[in-house]
């Protein structure tokens, strides 16, 4: 960036000039090279101004001419421009900006005022140019600026931005090198295509020359020109040019080496472009100038109207589409023939006419053919007909036999076709074709194919629900467009019963296996038949489960019941006891403890749900009423003397009353089973016997005497009394007995009921010989010795025994009657 310099300044001039060889010539350049230096001032020009330029001038001495190609210029990126010591613009940037260059030959100086109608010539075009940095840059390249021997051209370098330059008044103002001399003085500024102001600024940058041939100018005469006529192409190199010669191309190939190039009998092929280059003595030579050949060829005409005919049938003239018609003989060459010619239909005959058009007065090389016949009219080709399609069905090409098949829409009138046309089904209808044969040039008459197209039922099917469970019934029915009449094919789900319903339904049935089940329908209407329509129904399996229960229970006592086996995805469990009362549950499914208080038949139940398909599962158990558990007790009755120990306990025990400590008890159920099991309690009480049903407990204690039966199912019933002892230390005996056999008091022997430990019981005569003794008080004295009766008379007995850990004796006398 270049700031606050002050506005004089100068340049300086940088040449480097190179050899310029005879053999290599175009490759010689000469450079010039500005830069500005401390002192000098940059600024815009006109300020603010698009489209602007700066001028300068190129003599160029040498006997050839010279081309200015390539020009740099310091391209301002962004910067401040400063006039001496006032910032004229802040921020400024030339980005973006295209840049041209223009030459004159004839208006080399005053006012420039460029412009094509004042003598400029453009040399190129370069752009849009960008820098990251305010620097000089090339800003053209590849210009075509020539500049001839001995002649002064002066340029303009244009930009769509304004132009920043360096000025005024440079030095030196001009140079001179290798016979070419640059004019920077006295250049002009301005905005295109306005005149400029005379100023002396000049370029920031460096201009690029080399030795030129500059393109030969091209005349062709005619460039225009009709098939299979001549032309002539001329070639013209400057005139300062030293002996030129020229190269040809056609297609980047090399065709002549003349200065002009003849087209005779011109083709289609001959029209395109054509390019020659103009060489120097010195080997030096331009850049290619094109020139164009236009051979015009218009196509054929075209025409409408009857060319075959029938016999007799009346001549029509054709109608010829194209401009200045001509008739021949002969499809090349030949005479046009005077009047247009017509055809005899009288007899089987043909005949070959060619006709061309002429456009802009050139007349088409090729010729459209015309072909006349008259022949017999043949018969209407064969075909089938009436034919049938369904709607919607796919329709076959018509066919017919025939040679050279035209078919019709229409029975008159109409554009024929070749195709066998498709008859369209999409709708019931009738329609009519009309088919042709044609030989010899000669058409039949048009043969009739009727095609009808059928009525096809459409519809769908309606289920009453798409999910159900298995075993439950659905109604499905169709809907749709078919006739009275029409029939209805239904394809049912395996395993589906309880049909009812018909036709077009509803349809009423069960499904009982689960699984996805599919119902189709296909509705018939004469022949034609509807597409298969199809619903899936979804059948969910029913839940199951099985009861784990015994078949044979107690009443009142609590048992186990659960499933056995189960859906797994079962959403909920609902019980039905019968009246039973559950204790205790694990989960929903079981196990639950149950019992019930009336016996009979009971049936338990369970429903189960899962996804929204209940089943109830469902079991008998019997109820057994519990075994009869209930105590009879006897105790012996005082003074009882029988032999029989078990018939001795005669008086049944009542609660509340008392038995001598250590007597016994005869004890057995109300009711015997004998496949009962029977237990009394305490074992103590009846040491080995405590498993029968009747028996004897010897009561050493207060306590309760208690039973528990339980019978063959399992079923069990307790009952329990109460047993209070006292002491009977005390022996009763009766004071007379009489032995004589007839069941009362016939032995003599204690009254007491308790089980005392005798140790001694004696009976003595009044002479004091022992009759009887024992230690089983129970057995007693029966009134004998020795198996002899003994006499009416008195007695004395005496006992020992063993009461409450003493020892008792007790002695009295008994009277013996008879």
């Amino acid at each position: 960036m270049i700031r606050k310099l002050s506005f004089k300044h100068y340049l300086l001039l940088l040449l480097a000039v190179f050899s310029m060889g005879a053999a290599n010539a175009q490759s010689t350049t000469i450079n010039t090279t500005y830069s500005p230096v401390p002192g000098g001032s940059v600024v815009p020009f006109p300020l603010g101004s698009p489209n602007t330029f700066l001028t300068f001038r190129v003599t160029n001495n040498n006997t050839y001419a010279v081309q200015v190609t390539d020009v740099s210029h310091l391209h301002i990126n962004s910067a401040d421009i400063t006039q001496g010591s006032t910032t004229l613009v802040t921020g400024y940037s030339m980005n973006n900006a295209k840049y041209s260059l223009w030459y004159t030959s004839t208006n080399v100086t005053g006012n420039p005022n460029i412009s094509v109608a004042n003598g400029w010539r453009k040399a190129g075009d370069y752009g849009p140019v960008n820098t990251t940095a305010n620097i000089v840059t090339t800003v053209m390249s590849n210009a075509e600026g020539f500049v001839p021997p001995g002649a002064t051209v002066r340029f303009a370098l244009a930009i769509t931005d304004t132009i920043v330059a360096v000025g005024p008044n440079p030095t030196p103002s001009n140079f001179t090198s290798a016979g070419v001399t640059l004019d920077v003085s006295g250049g002009y500024w301005g905005e295109m295509p306005n005149s400029g102001i005379s100023q002396g600024f000049a370029l920031n940058g460096s201009i690029t020359f080399k030795p030129g041939v500059p393109r030969p100018d091209v005349t062709v005469s005619p460039s225009t020109i009709c098939i299979g006529t001549n032309t002539i192409l001329v070639a013209k190199g400057a005139s300062y040019i030293n002996a030129p010669t020229y190269r040809w191309y056609r297609n980047g190939v090399q065709i002549s080496t003349n200065d002009t190039l003849f087209i005779n009998n011109a083709q289609v092929a001959d029209a395109g472009a054509y390019k020659v280059i103009v060489i120097d003595s010195n080997k030096r030579f331009s850049d290619s100038a094109t020139a164009f050949v236009d051979v015009k060829n218009p196509k054929p005409p075209t025409y409408t109207g009857k060319t075959q005919y029938c016999l007799n049938e009346p001549f029509e003239a054709l109608n010829i589409i194209g401009t200045n018609p001509k008739w021949y003989y002969v499809q090349t060459g030949g005479s046009p023939i005077p009047l247009t010619p017509s055809f005899n239909t009288t007899t089987p005959n043909n005949f070959t006419y060619y006709i061309s058009q002429t456009v802009n007065g050139c007349e088409s090389a090729e010729r459209t053919k015309v072909y006349y016949s008259a022949a017999p009219k043949p018969p209407v080709p064969s075909a089938t007909t009436p034919i049938y399609y369904c709607e919607n069905n796919p329709a076959d090409q018509l066919v017919a036999n025939g040679e050279n098949l035209r078919w019709y829409y229409d029975e008159v009138g109409g554009v024929p076709s070749s195709i066998a046309p498709i008859p369209g089904t999409t709708v019931k209808d009738s329609l009519d074709f009309y088919v042709t044969q044609t030989v010899d040039g000669c058409a039949s008459d048009r043969k009739r194919i009727d095609v009808i197209v059928t009525f096809r039922p459409n519809g769908l099917i309606l289920p009453s629900d798409r999910e159900i469970c298995a075993g439950d019934s659905i109604s499905i029915g169709y809907y749709g467009s078919a006739f009275p009449g029409s029939a209805y094919n239904w394809s049912l789900p395996t395993g589906s019963n309880n049909i009812t319903g018909i036709d077009q339904g509803p349809l009423r049935l069960n499904l009982d296996t689960p699984g996805l089940h599919k119902v189709t329908l296909q509705v018939g209407n004469i022949g034609c038949y509807s597409k298969l329509y199809e619903e899936s129904i979804l059948v969910k399996p029913i839940p199951t489960a099985t009861i784990l229960a015994k078949e044979e229970l107690c009443l009142g006592q609590s048992d186990l019941i659960t499933l056995n086996s189960y859906t797994q995805t079962i959403d909920t469990f609902t019980w039905d006891w019968a009246g039973g009362q559950t204790t205790h549950f694990a989960t929903d499914q079981g196990p639950f403890g149950v019992y019930w208080t009336t016996p009979g038949e009971k049936v338990i139940s369970i429903t189960v749900t899962d996804k929204e398909c209940k089943a109830t599962i469902r079991d008998t158990v019997m109820v057994h009423p519990k075994p009869d558990a209930t105590i009879k007790a006897y105790v012996r009755t005082v003074g009882e003397r029988n032999s029989n120990y078990a018939s001795s306990f005669t008086k049944d025990f009542t609660a509340g009353s008392k038995v001598c400590f250590g007597d016994s008890l005869k004890l057995e159920p109300a009711t015997i089973n004998a496949s009962s099991n029977y237990t009394w309690t305490p074992t103590r009480f009846f040491e080995e016997n405590n498993k029968i049903p009747a028996t004897y407990a010897r009561v050493d204690f207060k306590g309760y005497v208690k039973l528990r039966v339980e019978d063959q199912i399992g079923c069990f019933n307790e009952d329990s009394i109460m047993v209070d002892t006292k002491s009977c230390c005390d022996m009763e005996f009766p004071t007379a007995f009489s032995p004589n056999n007839d069941g009362k008091n016939d032995v003599f022997r204690p009254i007491s009921l308790a089980n005392y430990d005798v140790k001694t019981f004696r009976v003595l005569n009044r002479y004091g010989q022992t009759i009887f003794e024992s230690r089983d008080i129970y057995r007693g004295w029966d009134g004998t010795l020795n198996g002899e009766p003994q006499d009416l008379n008195t007695y004395f007995y005496f006992i020992s025994f063993k009461c409450n850990g003493e020892y008792v004796e007790k002695k009295g006398e008994v009277i013996l009657v008879r």
